[in-house]
């Protein structure tokens, strides 16, 4: 039985998220998170996908996009990952799946979209990996804080 189709609507706003496989670490260190969010930059360029909100947890990540394009975010999911579990099964010398399954997203309606975007930068928060909104580094609040230039 072939998989569902995505709901996607060019210019609505969604949340997307991907766990680790087993809910393993997807990241070992501060390197791997800087070349996986300077893909996803590279990527959401190239298939037009505008970023409101982004967090890069170790075992998950957390986007708040919006589509300019049917494709675009699946283009830009599939190149990423590629890249990115290309990258870490040679560094780390491994082999298999990294991401638990295929990424996880839903639509959000205007009145919601904020709410999502303080969902998403206070993730670090709920972990106790800060106590204030912006120290974490791996998340866009310190965009959003100007604590930190785009």
């Amino acid at each position: 039985m072939p998989r569902q189709g995505r709901e996607i609507e060019i210019g609505v706003p969604m949340h997307v998220t991907q766990r680790g496989n087993e809910k393993q670490n997807i990241f070992k260190n501060n390197a791997d998170k800087e070349f996986y969010i300077f893909a996803f930059q590279k990527y959401k360029r190239k298939f037009k996908v505008k970023l409101y909100a982004w967090c890069l947890m170790d075992n998950h990540v957390h986007f708040i996009i919006e589509p300019s394009t049917l494709s675009g975010v699946s283009k830009l999911f599939n190149h990423l990952n590629n890249k990115y579990v290309y990258y870490f099964n040679k560094k780390y010398n491994r082999e298999g799946r990294l991401f638990q399954s295929r990424f996880y997203s839903c639509l959000l309606e205007e009145d919601h979209l904020y709410e999502a975007i303080r969902y998403v930068e206070l993730n670090p928060i709920r972990a106790n990996l800060e106590n204030i909104p912006g120290t974490y580094d791996w998340t866009s609040a310190k965009e959003h804080l100007a604590l930190r230039k785009k």
